[in-house]
């Protein structure tokens, strides 16, 4: 049937058997050029990616390849133009050369492929479009897959430019105007446009393409060498197949069926010259821009515990010794064990082959040797387990002489370490690096050391000026109220004389000395007229302790809801069980109690009330005899916290990540942030100051805690 022949009511209802849309306010020529285009496409495919083209407005929109050899064949487009884009002049009269000069320039012509989501309101290029067959899907590619067009002629390459720059500038519009469903009137202008077709001219005019589906390559060709098309944008003409999308191009890439793949930048990030906010939007899923913080932190490990040695190795279980001696040369083993103490590891491993009884001597030697060197309540408890006389005392006394070790070394290296190498003076008697009685002796007796440096540095003293605080030697330490309060045995090297201090656990804080009925038996280095002996208030504390009780009990601190015991309450509950988050409410307790008001420990007594306007600089109800003002009640223990001294968070590391020097933390408060030591919480530095200077010299360390 000639379509020629036909009328316009009869070319519609045609279009309409046909189910092709927008076609109602077309011309018969357009009717005629419409029903011809879609003739060789069955009509339930044509249908059916109509139909598809029309619900996915927001379509991805496929590169356009151009083919020259069309060119001359082309039809004048006859339709409104709604884009932006107005013929360009350099371009048309670049095509008013003679037939043969079109000829080599469209035998040069290069391939255009428009990059993806980029295309203009209503582009024309001179050109053929090339579409794959209906029959499969059309699939889109890489747009970096697709090889670069060659160098275009000298008279054309001004302007192609031009459109190129005109066509990439209305990416956005055309993003924003695909996401909406198209008006009637858009769909008739757009399918005028691809109907109307026009030969080429000598005269400047808009270029347009017509469809050419025998010529799809097989593959794109070779250009080596050229620029890559995703940074060279290219302009590209409409697909007059698509008629639901208005005013943008739609074509098909010409190559095999692919999966799409999404853009992958590999030049890294740092080598952009573009801003941070480019870089984020370009940067693929997965890899930010952004570095994280944990990638800025450094690989040194934090250490949790400086001067603390509260983690000590479990008792191992001791075996009974094998091969008994006879029992006529039972009664000389005792003997030669003793014997046996005086000599090396390597003789008495001699000693072991000689006979049994001298085997079984070695073995009872080891007991012998921890009665020698850690003599005290840890070693009567484990010769209350075992039989002395038949069991091997050697893994025991390996472990004492490991963990003794492990004290030294780690005292050395610390800066009480370096201030005995400077003087030559050890503040701590040799038998209490073994931890006699209690597993925390020479952690207390280390921590004393240091509070009582801290003490010194505090009222002006300088460290070059030490020398008689340290021939004051810690003799023994031992506990009164678990976890709270300690006696500590001070001697004097010049003198036999001694002194006995009551100190708190957390910070090592001297209470006061004991009263006289308590120390009738000790020496005391001053006179007892200068004693200050320990408070009503504290002895009533240690004489009435009550197990289950705690020393915060008595604390007493403003803002309740917000702060428990002085700490935040909302810091606390997003602390987990780890060993670093439980060193944290540590630290955190010994600074809540190295900040108390000072008459809280020692000095003379007042209520809490007191405390707190005095603090607030107003006047206290106390008498000339500093005595409490009521005299109704005993007294009673109180401490109390300023409210500048709250306790926000606790940290180990700086805000970049680093870890801080092991003997450091750092507190933050209401008003500011204070560097502590970890072991005793008492302030070295604030973040105005940093660590003050005396400190550094002490630490070793640098004026931001490192």
């Amino acid at each position: 049937m000639e379509l020629s022949t036909l009328t316009v009511p009869q070319l519609k209802a045609l279009c309409k058997e046909k189910k092709i849309k927008g076609y109602s306010k077309l011309g018969r020529t357009a009717l005629i050029q419409l029903l011809s285009e879609v003739g060789h496409i069955p009509q339930a495919t044509a249908t059916e990616y109509n139909g598809a083209l029309a619900r996915d407005g927001s379509a991805q929109v496929p590169a356009v390849t151009q083919s020259a050899n069309n060119v001359q064949n082309s039809a004048k487009a006859k339709s409104k133009k709604r884009g932006r884009v107005k013929p360009n002049p350099a371009l048309a009269d670049s095509e008013s050369m003679g037939s043969g000069s079109k000829e080599k320039e469209a035998g040069n012509a290069p391939q255009v492929t428009s990059s993806e989501a980029s295309q203009p309101d209503n582009p024309t290029v001179s050109g053929t479009l090339i579409l794959p067959t209906f029959e499969t899907p059309p699939k889109r590619i890489q747009a970096s897959q697709a090889m670069p067009p060659p160098p275009l002629p000298t008279s054309v390459s001004t302007g192609s430019s031009k459109v190129s720059a005109a066509l990439s500038t209305s990416t956005k519009r055309l993003a924003t105007q695909s996401a909406l469903p198209p008006s009637k009137k858009a769909r008739m202008a757009l399918a005028t446009t691809s109907s109307a077709v026009t030969p080429v001219s000598t005269t400047p005019q808009a270029v347009t393409t017509s469809l050419s589906v025998d010529s799809v390559p097989v593959s794109p060709p070779s250009n080596g060498g050229a620029v890559s098309s995703a940074t060279t944008p290219q302009p590209v003409s409409p697909l007059s197949a698509n008629r639901s999308i208005p005013n943008t191009v739609n074509a098909l890439i010409a190559s095999g069926p692919r999966r799409f793949k999404p853009l992958v930048i590999k030049k890294p990030l740092g080598e952009f010259s573009s801003s941070d906010s480019v870089k984020s939007l370009s940067a693929p899923k997965g890899h930010p821009s952004v570095k994280p913080r944990s990638s800025l932190a450094t690989s040194e490990p934090l250490v949790l515990r400086y001067l603390d040695f509260t983690c000590s190795s479990s008792v191992p279980t001791l075996q009974s010794i094998s091969l008994p001696p006879s029992l006529s040369q039972r009664k000389r083993v005792q003997c030669w064990a003793i014997i046996l103490v005086g000599i090396s590891n390597e003789d008495r491993r001699s000693c072991a082959l000689v006979s049994r009884m001298f085997r079984y001597a070695v073995y009872l030697s080891a007991y012998h040797i921890l009665l020698q060197r850690y003599d005290g309540r840890r070693l009567r408890q484990i010769s209350n387990q075992y039989s002395i006389a038949m069991t091997n005392m050697w893994p025991y006394l390996h472990l004492r002489d490991a963990e003794a070790a492990t004290h030294r070394d780690r005292f050395t290296l610390s800066c009480l370490g370096r201030l005995v190498e400077r003087f030559g003076a050890c503040p701590i008697a040799s038998h209490m690096w073994g931890s006699p009685d209690h597993k925390k002796q020479i952690a207390i007796a280390m921590r004393f050391t240091l509070t009582r440096y801290w003490f010194i540095l505090s009222i002006g003293g300088h460290p070059e000026r030490l020398s008689d605080w340290l021939e004051e030697i810690v003799l023994d330490a031992q506990e009164i109220i678990p976890g709270e309060v300690w006696n500590l045995t001070v001697q004097s090297s010049r003198s036999a004389a001694t002194q006995i201090f009551y100190v708190l656990e957390p910070t090592c804080e001297v209470v006061g000395h004991p009263t006289p009925q308590e120390s009738v038996n000790q020496t005391s280095a001053i006179p007892s007229s200068q004693e200050i002996h320990i408070r009503a208030d504290w002895t009533s504390y240690i004489q009435r302790y009550q197990p289950g009780s705690s020393l915060f009990d008595h604390l007493r601190w403003d803002g309740y809801e917000e702060y428990h015991q002085g700490i935040s309450r909302l810091w606390l509950k997003q602390l987990s069980d780890s060993e670093e988050d439980e060193m944290k409410r540590v630290v955190a307790k010994r600074y809540v109690l190295a900040c108390v008001i000072e008459n809280g420990v020692s000095g003379s007594w007042k209520s809490t009330t007191e405390m707190a306007q005095e603090f607030a600089g107003l006047s206290s109800k106390m008498d000339s005899t500093g005595t409490p003002f009521r005299q109704g009640k005993g007294p009673n223990l109180n401490l109390y916290l300023p409210s500048h001294h709250h306790v926000e968070s606790v940290h180990f590391r700086t805000s970049s990540g680093q870890p801080l020097h092991p003997a450091l933390a750092t507190v933050q408060s209401l008003h500011r942030e204070y560097f502590v030591l970890k072991d005793n919480g008492m302030e070295v530095g604030n973040e105005e100051c940093g660590v003050y200077d005396v400190w550094m010299e002490v630490l070793s360390c640098s004026n931001k805690g490192l």
